[in-house]
């Protein structure tokens, strides 16, 4: 409750409403019915969304030379800050705007554009996304029904994102500006010739034909005004309409077409069947020095603008303007235009000397007791609003303002202001009231503060005059509620009498509070709105006055319980007819009500004072998404009166997508599919990224040819020692830019690097991409089809029988192998006996131990890094090959492959191949079992950790 009535101290802020030019200075500007729209909403919700929508065509060239409107559309912008920021004491609504330009098309797209959310500190922000649309008027045409389209869209999509987020759906508003008719031009010129060929409401018109603009505009005024078209979809989603128009170049029917499409009916003109001056306020001036003050009132209430005097150069009597602030006065407001740019607006309190309001000047300016703050929409331009402290009488009294000139300015300038005062005395009901159809009721309201606390006396409270209209919103027809006073108590008091056959569940009322003042200055009070419940005299009445039922997912179903209380004077009946729904999702439902009361032969009796409840459920046979809103008649019957009282009763709920099982396994199942493959692919790109081997620039190499005499020894070819010093390593490359590559050539091994295939030929096993993906990129070693094998500080792979090997992309410290054929010739040795512990399988004898050759000539390749100074580290690196090479079992280099080496060779029956399978187990394990032979010459001296055997032990 504390929240409603914090909203509703600061509703005054959302009203669009100018006062008649000969209004009493003292009566408040009243609000117009679209104006109470929005308020009342803001009642029920903490959110607003409103969408700029502005117009962008060429004309405004001619129309708005010196961009009145963007001044108009930031003063608009601090009337919806004063609305997010309301008085303390009072909940701040979360107000947020989207800009939107349009012409022949809307820019940004629904969808695509920003929501800014709307406050003090976000105003800087604001005003420069305001300023854009300064240069935006070179757009063809001027196109109502695409723009109107988009702007719903935009606001019915933000709708559904913050219902399906909050559970709450937000009021929503619409302002609207254009300075043109409804025009299409024909495109059949070049320019033309570049945009689409017809409008989506009217796909089979041509608009590049001669007159095919004309008749797109006919269709698009059908679209918008025909029953159940676009504009009546405005209403069932709620949308309140604000549209500004600057007519200086619209004929009469055309300002006519636009007023119907705001308020429903203009000047003999009518759009649409829901619409009504409650959906939407129509404001046109043929001045555009009129917009600032035109978009200024649209969030706050104003008085009609006067002019003012300017003095040249100081202020002058003839140029002051005096109003006196009075006691219960919380702040003033004053918007101005000073006609032309340098004029100055100097400010004087009750006791504070007079203070230089001017563009680019400090935002906060403090007087004795109040608080001032001017804000500058453009040079020519300004809001300013003083807040007085409560606690200190020092701005009580009178205050003066006056426009002041330097020299040389236009003395043609005129400047123009409103003025108005500002209090928090609001109106209140005194007591339950209801209101009884056919018969006068009086209803009596009172004044309280932001408080709460009522107002029983005071100079306010005898100079306030409170406005009251009383609304029947099924015909959404307005009557005026006279209200005298205030009596001895404080009240005020008027009568009203509402038609007998009235269906409306309920009545708004709504009352402004305005005082009068010594100078005749306007103080005006919050709006606010009241609804109250309507009674027939002998019939029963109903509750809840509105029926707002829970969502209602996919085919699902949502209901609601009505409680029917009976008369005291009499015995009835009721049952519920055919509801009328609209809206979007108002297609395929079936309604039930439980009793099944829905004629009068199945009525439920009511006895007197009785009470009785139906459940009414509707249920969804499709599929849809958006709000429905629409009349539930409940039929009364009366022993008491002639014929049944229909009850219109105001039904909404919201209607969202619910998936299908198949559709939601598909979804779980795209999701886990996502949520796997997803990181599988980033660490993909990643291993591709780093599938490069060391800069060739960064790499020595060192390469000998060399005699493996398997399980014996390792020898040089050219019957010197097999050395590598230092001093012998060459760089693979001296020339290019430094850089690691993912392909190298040494001496005739080509390396390349692999992000995560399992062999040097891709192959698409889903389990070997997944097991290589994880083991991150690595190098491959072929050399033309030859046997290779390779070293490192860790156990590599092979795959393709031996043809490929794997190599660390980190190229130093690396060795590679590669044989050139036998020693004998073209044939392979016989095998030696000292090779017959590692015949795999058969020992001597076996098809494998006779292809083995005793001794291989080939090349070997030592790599280190550039920045390597230890001496002793090729001749380490060349220990380690050694080691490696002679542990080779003889049938690693056994003759040519055959065809099946082209595939993956780890499942062969090698001990090589099983070694490598098991990660280098297998050759861990048995080195742990058995020694190793010597694998030096007699007089060798082995590395450290190496014992030597001999051959009479049995292990050589």
């Amino acid at each position: 409750m504390t929240v409603r009535l914090g909203l509703a101290l600061v509703l005054v802020l959302a009203a669009v409403a100018l006062a008649a030019a000969d209004a009493p200075a003292q009566e408040a500007a009243k609000l117009p019915p679209a104006a109470s729209s929005l308020a009342r909403c803001l009642q029920n919700s903490d959110r607003l969304s409103v969408v700029m929508l502005i117009d962008e065509s060429r004309s405004l060239k001619g129309t708005d030379r010196t961009n009145q409107r963007i001044d108009g559309l930031k003063a608009a912008l601090t009337g919806l800050i004063r609305l997010a920021e309301p008085p303390a004491g009072a909940a701040a609504p979360h107000v947020e705007v989207q800009f939107a330009g349009f012409a022949n098309r809307v820019q940004p797209p629904p969808g695509r554009g920003e929501w800014l959310d709307v406050s003090s500190a976000t105003l800087p922000d604001l005003q420069r996304k305001a300023d854009a649309f300064a240069e935006r008027k070179k757009g063809r045409d001027t196109d109502y029904a695409t723009a109107l389209a988009g702007a719903r869209r935009i606001l019915v999509a933000r709708s559904a994102s913050i219902d399906a987020a909050e559970g709450v759906a937000p009021c929503e508003a619409l302002v609207w500006f254009t300075d043109g008719r409804y025009q299409i031009d024909d495109r059949t010129d070049a320019e033309g010739r570049r945009l689409p060929r017809t409008v989506p409401y009217a796909p089979g018109i041509r608009i590049d034909r001669p007159k095919g603009g004309k008749r797109a505009v006919a269709a698009g005024k059908r679209f918008l005004c025909q029953p159940g078209g676009e504009m009546d979809r405005f209403v069932n989603d709620g949308i309140v309409k604000f549209t500004v128009a600057l007519s200086s170049r619209l004929k009469p029917d055309e300002a006519a077409l636009l007023g119907a499409i705001t308020t429903g009916a203009a000047d003999g003109e009518r759009c649409g069947s829901e619409l009504s001056p409650e959906s939407g306020h129509y404001l046109e001036t043929e001045n555009s020095g009129d917009l600032f003050f035109l978009f200024s009132s649209l969030f706050s209430a104003s008085p009609p603008p006067k002019e003012g005097l300017f003095c040249v150069p100081d202020p002058c009597p003839e140029g002051r303007r005096a109003f006196e602030a009075v006691p219960g006065a919380t702040r003033f407001l004053i918007h101005a235009t000073t006609g032309a740019e340098g004029i100055q607006l100097h400010l004087a309190g009750p006791t504070g000397g007079p203070k230089v309001l001017l563009h680019g000047g400090p935002g906060q300016l403090d007087f004795p007791g109040t608080n001032v703050v001017q804000r500058w929409v453009s040079p020519r331009a300004v809001e300013v609003e003083g807040t007085f402290d409560p606690g200190d009488r020092a701005w009580q009294g009178g205050w003066t303002f006056a426009f002041v000139a330097p020299s040389g300015v236009d003395r043609g300038a005129k400047p123009l202001y409103t003025l108005q005062l500002l209090t928090d005395l609001a109106a209140s009901p005194a007591g339950v009231q209801q209101v009884t159809l056919g018969e006068p009721t009086r209803l009596k309201f009172r004044l309280v503060d932001r408080r709460g606390a009522l107002v029983r006396t005071g100079p306010l409270l005898r100079a306030a005059t409170l406005h009251a209209t009383v609304t029947d919103p099924t015909t959404r027809r307005s009557v005026e509620l006279p209200l005298r006073g205030p009596a001895a108590d404080g009240t005020f008091e008027g009568s009203v009498t509402l038609p007998a056959r009235s269906q409306a569940a309920y009545v708004f009322v709504d009352v402004d509070p305005s005082f009068a003042t010594p100078d005749g200055t306007p103080l005006v009070g919050p709006h606010r709105s009241f609804r109250l419940s309507t009674q027939a005299p002998g019939f029963a009445t109903i509750a809840p006055q509105r029926l707002e039922l829970p969502r209602l997912k996919g085919k699902g179903s949502t209901k609601g319980t009505l409680t029917i209380r009976g008369s005291k004077l009499a015995d009835g009946c009721v049952w519920v007819g055919t509801p009328k729904l609209g809206g979007r999702g108002a297609g395929g439902l079936d309604m039930r009500v439980v009793p099944p009361a829905t004629s009068r032969a199945s009525c439920v009796r009511v006895p007197r004072s009785a009470t009785r409840r139906l459940t009414v459920e509707f249920k969804a046979s499709d599929q849809a998404a958006g709000t429905v809103r629409g009349a539930l008649p409940v039929n009364l019957t009366s022993t008491s009166a002639e014929g049944p009282r229909i009850v219109s009763l105001e039904t909404s709920f919201r209607r969202a997508l619910d998936p299908d099982t198949g559709t939601k396994v598909a979804v779980f199942v795209g999701l886990i599919l996502a949520g796997v493959l997803i990181p599988l692919v980033l660490l993909y790109l990643l291993n591709r990224h780093g599938a490069r081997f060391t800069a060739p620039q960064r790499v020595v190499a060192l390469t000998r040819d060399v005699r493996l005499h398997p399980g014996r020894s390792l020898e040089s070819r050219n019957d010197e020692p097999l050395e590598a010093r230092r001093s012998d390593f060459m760089a693979l490359s001296r020339e290019g830019q430094e850089r690691r590559e993912r392909e190298l050539a040494v001496d005739g091994v080509t390396l390349q690097a692999v992000p995560s295939k399992v062999r040097a030929t891709p192959s698409w096993n889903p389990k070997d991409l997944l097991v290589d993906l994880f083991t991150g990129p690595y190098g491959v070693a072929s050399a033309d089809g030859q046997p290779i094998a390779a070293g490192g500080a860790k156990d590599l792979r092979e795959w393709r029988a031996g043809a490929t090997h794997e190599v660390p992309l980190a190229l130093p410290g690396t060795w590679l192998f590669y044989p050139a054929g036998s020693s004998d010739g073209d044939g392979w040795d016989e095998p030696s006996p000292a090779a017959e512990p590692w015949d795999q399988p058969g020992g001597r004898g076996s098809q494998a131990a006779r292809s083995a050759p005793s001794a291989i000539d080939g090349t070997l390749v030592l790599l280190l890094g550039d920045v390597e100074t230890d001496p002793r580290a090729g001749d380490a690196l060349l220990a380690q090959a050694r080691r490696s090479l002679v542990l080779e079992p003889a049938e690693r280099w056994r003759g040519p492959r055959d065809s099946s080496g082209d595939g993956d060779d780890r499942n062969g029956g090698s001990s090589r191949s099983i070694r490598n399978r098991l990660g280098g187990l297998l050759t861990r394990r048995r080195a742990q079992e058995e020694p190793p032979v010597n694998p030096w010459k007699p007089g060798d001296e082995p590395p450290d950790g190496w014992a030597v055997k001999r051959r009479d032990e049995g292990h050589f």
